[in-house]
């Protein structure tokens, strides 16, 4: 696969999956100019990531969860 020259992430607060994502980019491809933001222009041409709307998707409702088992202090008590 050949990595795009050009990469875009969401803007705001950043998080350890876009840190990782942008650092893996970097490392794939050293001279990548990454750019953030809040909307993808229409005409951008490169890798878009952790921006939500795939199938990995994380940031917007609704997300599949899978089955977790929680033990709480309270629960031990029982």
């Amino acid at each position: 696969m050949k990595i795009p020259a050009k990469g875009f992430t969401h803007g705001g607060k950043f998080h350890a999956d876009d840190v990782f994502s942008t650092a893996l980019l970097q490392i794939l491809r050293p001279d990548i100019q990454v750019t953030r933001g809040f909307v993808v222009p229409d005409d951008f041409d490169g890798i878009v990531y952790d921006v939500g709307g795939g199938m990995f998707d994380h940031h917007s409702e609704p997300r599949e969860c899978r089955p977790c088992l929680l033990y709480t202090s309270d629960a031990a008590d029982e």
